[in-house]
């Protein structure tokens, strides 16, 4: 056998090269051929849970596109203990949508956001609209946001009554404030109902 300094040396080694080693398990102290990539198997990869348990700390920043924490969503936070956020604490629940009734009377919803439930809205008269979740608006607590996008329509918008169970809003004209707008597409309205 030649001696192993003379061998030629792997300028790039591979995770599936070769090395020569002694099975100290088997009876007759083989010798036999592993991969590297099983010698490296062979060391443990402490979490990084585990190096700061051993009180170990990192003075440079962790650069990273997301943790998400297994069974979690892409849109939570991973905090420090390991437990998830949704992100800062709100001190409401809301309601986002956009209201459109082009035929004088079915409102169509195309609901965004909702922590609060499923609003129903039903058109009233013209320009008149009410919301309903029963139980869900805590009176001196709720607010409601308004935004009118009504393409060639200019208006204004206004929340006339709220109660435990109904927003009520109304959509006018600039130019003449008694005349009602009986078409509105995409009207968004977000209600927060604080705690």
């Amino acid at each position: 056998m030649t001696k192993i300094s003379l061998y030629p040396e792997i300028s790039v080694p591979d995770v599936d090269d070769l090395l020569i080693g002694t099975d100290v398990e088997s009876s007759n102290k083989d010798t036999k051929n592993f991969t590297v990539q099983s010698i490296i198997d062979l060391a443990p990869t402490p979490t990084l849970q585990e190096v700061a348990n051993s009180g170990n700390t990192t003075t440079t920043s962790i650069n990273a596109n997301s943790f998400v924490k297994t069974g979690g969503l892409v849109t939570q936070y991973l905090m420090a203990d390991g437990s998830t956020s949704d992100g800062i604490s709100q001190a409401y629940n809301s309601y986002v949508a956009l209201l459109s009734c082009t035929n004088s009377s079915t409102v169509t919803t195309n609901l965004v956001f909702s922590d609060l439930g499923t609003v129903v809205w039903t058109r009233n008269s013209a320009g008149n609209y009410t919301g309903t979740l029963s139980g869900a608006f805590t009176i001196g607590k709720t607010l409601v946001f308004l935004t009118l996008n009504n393409g060639y329509k200019v208006g204004l918008t206004s929340t006339t009554n709220i109660t435990q169970n109904v927003v009520n809003i109304e959509v006018f004209s600039t130019v003449n404030i008694s005349n009602y707008i009986d078409y509105i597409e995409n009207i968004a309205v977000e209600i927060r109902v604080y705690e």
